[in-house]
């Protein structure tokens, strides 16, 4: 199987549970952005002409260095394939790299790009171009790296159906309550001593488990996560347990799908990034 991976070291993170701390350019374009579903950023454009530009951008320097924090990823969708998305750093020696040309979608799209080395990262630019209509950003994310396990013993995917038992106070009778699917739960196995579990710099088998659970601030709420098995999304950490015994280094990681709002927006192929 292709193994695990999960991404570590996010310098930062932009899930758009708010827009605060954003601004808007318009040239030719006039528009609009809001939180959407609790979960995303919408833009959306009301009418075009001339140059046909409308973008937001973080108002704060980020002052990232790009030596250390090497990719940017990102996830977006449109509200028809008329209007465009499109995603530009902005470096703070004013030069610009391109990180979504002009792309349409009606599902979801997940991209990653390696961000030019030696630069420092100011503000992330996020258009919604050439029609009317709306662009969704899910996040933006500014990491280190990905990890990649050298070995899993075993993977679990447990997804939760929308007719989950739900216990509730007062509740009479065992009849299924639809009172939405809870998080899926993934539980991993991994064997210590099979691969290296090193990453460069580290001391111990592992290392970037205890990276990744003691970083867990508001800018890594949660790794980009890939089971090997065609799944793909947000993922949060939860005590991984390190086992040594008779000579033998286990590790049981548990982690939970992340989301703010309802997935009643995407298919389960979007959700899960099958």
């Amino acid at each position: 199987m292709t193994e695990p991976t999960i991404t570590y070291g996010h310098g930062k993170l932009y899930d758009f549970d708010t827009v605060s701390g954003w601004t808007e350019h318009e040239d030719g374009q006039t528009g609009s952005f809001s939180v959407s579903n609790n979960d995303m950023v919408d833009i959306y454009i009301t009418g075009t002409g001339g140059n046909a530009e409308y973008y937001i951008d973080n108002n704060v320097n980020l002052g990232l260095m790009t030596l250390t924090h090497k990719y940017i990823r990102y996830r977006y969708r449109t509200s028809d394939t008329n209007i465009k998305a499109k995603i530009v750093v902005e470096f703070n020696d004013a030069t610009t790299q391109e990180i979504l040309a002009d792309a349409s979608s009606t599902t979801w799209v997940t991209g990653v790009l390696a961000l030019t080395t030696l630069k420092t990262v100011d503000h992330i630019r996020l258009y919604a171009d050439h029609a009317v209509g709306h662009v969704y950003y899910d996040y933006v994310l500014i990491y280190e790296d990905t990890f990649t396990f050298p070995n899993a013993e075993s993977i679990t995917v447990l997804p939760s159906t929308d007719l989950a038992r739900t216990a509730y106070a007062g509740r009479v009778g065992r009849a299924p309550q639809t009172m939405g699917a809870d998080d899926t739960k993934i539980l991993i196995n991994v064997d210590l001593d099979a691969g290296d579990w090193k990453r460069t710099g580290d001391t111990i088998a592992g290392e970037v488990f205890f990276d990744i659970a003691h970083n867990g601030s508001v800018d890594e709420a949660w790794q980009w996560l890939t089971t090997g098995h065609g799944h793909a999304f947000k993922a949060r950490l939860e005590t991984p347990q390190f086992i040594y015994s008779n000579n033998r280094h286990l590790l049981t990681l548990t982690l939970y799908e992340y989301r703010l709002g309802s997935a009643d927006d995407e298919t389960y192929k979007e959700r899960f990034g099958i």
